[in-house]
């Protein structure tokens, strides 16, 4: 008759190299893994391994920042890109003699937007000649994507030319993580280890399961 042991639960956190979370071998034992998770700040892998023998393997890429600058915006609409965008930065420059506002849409396709009928979503007004930046300590998140524009009047279609420079990541998430569940029946005797392959300065991994 099999006997049952204790569930076992293991975490541990890692900087700059990565982390490795183990619960150790006992002779005559077998390791079942049901859960593993792992998170880390920069492109990695985590590994499930049966001893040495690597029995699953997932992704893990965190977000990029992006720059994008345009020299001569007006009243056409631009899309900066589609899909899931946080916004981080916007700094523009009105070269005009009269004031312009910047128009942000939560749009796919500029062909969702029309510049003078479409509400912005997010505007920024400047005076003449002048320079506004602003930061987001929490970003502005757009789900469709982002299309944008200059113009004279908050509700008109007549072109302000500004220059313009944005800030943009593409994840919601300042980490990467992947959790998984499942049933991982390990060679009796072997040590199960979860693995993170890498990161900048913050990681962790947990491995969870039971013992027969």
């Amino acid at each position: 008759m099999l006997e049952l042991n204790k569930a076992w639960d293991e975490t541990t956190a890692g900087t700059g190299s990565g982390a490795t979370a183990t619960h150790a071998a006992a002779t005559g034992v077998a390791h079942i893994v049901t859960h593993v998770s792992g998170h880390s700040d920069k492109d990695a892998t985590l590994q499930l391994k049966d001893g040495s023998t690597v029995i699953g393997e997932w992704a893990l890429s965190p977000p990029f920042s992006f720059m994008h600058f345009d020299d001569d915006v007006v009243a056409t609409d631009i899309l900066l890109r589609a899909g899931d965008t946080l916004i981080n930065s916007i700094e523009v420059h009105n070269t005009t003699a009269a004031d312009a506002f910047f128009l942000l849409y939560d749009a796919a396709t500029t062909g969702a937007v029309n510049v003078g009928t479409t509400v912005p979503d997010y505007v920024i007004p400047a005076g003449a000649n002048a320079m506004v930046g602003r930061s987001f300590p929490i970003p502005l998140f757009f789900t469709a994507g982002v299309v944008y524009a200059s113009t004279t009047t908050t509700d008109g279609d007549t072109g302000a030319a500004q220059d313009v420079s944005i800030g943009y990541s593409t994840s919601k998430h300042a980490a990467s993580d992947s959790s998984q569940n499942g049933t991982w029946v390990c060679t009796p005797g072997n040590a199960v280890n979860a693995v993170i392959s890498g990161s900048t300065s913050d990681c962790q991994v947990n491995i969870t399961g039971f013992s027969i």
